[in-house]
C-alpha cells in the first residue's frame, strides 16, 4: 500500500493503480489481514485491520482496572 503514486512507481515501475480512502480500506480488508504502508521507505509502518473482533477488545478493556 502506498501513500502516493510516486512511491508506488518507485516500488513497482509503471503499473495500474487503485485508490481508496483509509476508512474504505479498513472496511474492505478481512479481519486479521495487515498491509505495509510505503514498504520501501524509512517511515514504513504496518496497518492492521480488525486484528481482534470488537467484542474481544471490549471484554479485555472492561477487565482492566481503572485506578
Amino acid at each position: 500500500m502506498f501513500s502516493s503514486l510516486e512511491r508506488l512507481a518507485m516500488h513497482a515501475g509503471e503499473c495500474d493503480s487503485l485508490s481508496t480512502t483509509g476508512d474504505d480500506f479498513m472496511e474492505l480488508v478481512p479481519e486479521g489481514v495487515a498491509a505495509m504502508l510505503d514498504p520501501d521507505d524509512e517511515h514504513r509502518f504496518p496497518v492492521f485491520s480488525k486484528v481482534l473482533p470488537v467484542d474481544s477488545v471490549a471484554r479485555m478493556w472492561a477487565g482492566k482496572s481503572r485506578d
